[in-house]
């Protein structure tokens, strides 16, 4: 089963994505980027990151991305940009780093169809 690793500081979005794609993928949400790695390093490696990064242009959360995209290991793991302001994350994040950007507020069906075509690919 695939692994989904959804990062979000909202606990009502981590239960709401959660019971999302339960059915059919091992989710795993957590509050924080910090939490994320310990997670993979603990458990193993999801199969996409989803992640809400906080708005500070010096945030964990943009730190986590880069690093991700930047080591040989983790590199090939999508990251999905789940955010209120995609234009800021556009600006901080180099767009090679990003696998696909998603707007709050969000359709959750339409977010589940993005994911699922992510990941059948």
């Amino acid at each position: 089963m695939k692994k989904i690793l959804f990062i979000d500081n909202s606990k009502p979005i981590r239960l709401l994505l959660y019971n999302l794609f339960k059915k059919d993928y091992d989710v795993v949400t957590v509050p924080d980027s910090a939490t994320a790695l310990y997670h993979i390093s603990e458990v193993g490696m999801p199969d996409v990151i989803i992640i809400d990064p906080s708005e500070a242009t010096n945030s964990k959360d943009f730190m986590f991305m880069q690093y991700i995209k930047n080591s040989i290991v983790f590199r090939h793991i999508p990251i999905v940009v789940l955010t209120k302001d995609i234009s800021n994350t556009e600006l901080l994040v180099p767009k090679e780093t990003i696998s696909l950007y998603i707007e709050k507020p969000f359709d959750p069906m339409k977010l589940r169809g993005s994911i699922s075509s992510l990941l059948a690919s």
